[in-house]
């Protein structure tokens, strides 16, 4: 090997290594800086069908008004970020004068029972309060509206440098939901909570 060749493959392993060190420095930085990001799903269900016979007979009541069709409100919001976000102020707000009930959090891990709480603001908006929610850490809420929504309530959350982001549904392959409805149901009804 001539002092040329020499000379040019440690210019080229100076090189590649400077490169490697740099795309590895830049992608832990990258992990470093904090990133605030919520994600958030919202759904509706119907108690109870008004065709049905039942339905004739039953109330549901909240400060002595009659709920006419109500429905259930799910609320989930996921904490897609990496670091706490403390005090979040999340509102849930409906727009075509849909009355909203608050209702309770579904599964709360062990410890957060006094750390959040529902607050009804008035009649169309209600508020989540949280001490805190972790990286990874996911809220299930529940509360009862008078009637079917439209359009959906909206997720509001104005925290400074917060991403807010609806989630998107999942679409199952029409063959792979077959294998699971015959096989695995609870499989198949966890992943359509999703």
């Amino acid at each position: 090997m001539t002092t040329e060749q020499i000379a040019l493959a440690s210019v080229a392993a100076t090189l590649i290594v400077g490169i490697v060190s740099w795309l590895l420095s830049a992608a832990f930085a990258k992990k470093s800086l904090s990133r605030k990001e919520l994600n958030f799903k919202i759904e509706a269900e119907q108690i109870i069908q008004a065709t049905s016979f039942e339905a004739r007979d039953l109330k549901i009541e909240y400060k002595n008004e009659v709920l006419a069709n109500p429905v259930v409100l799910s609320v989930e919001v996921t904490n897609t970020g990496n670091v706490s976000l403390v005090k979040p102020p999340i509102e849930i707000r409906t727009h075509n004068m849909e009355k909203i009930v608050p209702g309770f959090f579904e599964g709360v891990p062990p410890g957060y029972e006094g750390l959040w709480k529902i607050v009804g603001v008035d009649a169309h908006t209600c508020r989540l309060e949280l001490e805190h929610i972790n990286p990874g850490q996911t809220l299930r809420a529940r509360f009862l509206l008078d009637k079917i929504p439209d359009p959906m309530p909206s997720f509001v959350c104005a925290m400074q440098d917060l991403r807010v982001k609806k989630a998107k549904p999942y679409k199952l392959n029409a063959f792979v939901e077959t294998l699971l409805r015959i096989f695995e149901p609870s499989l198949l009804a966890t992943i359509r909570r999703l």
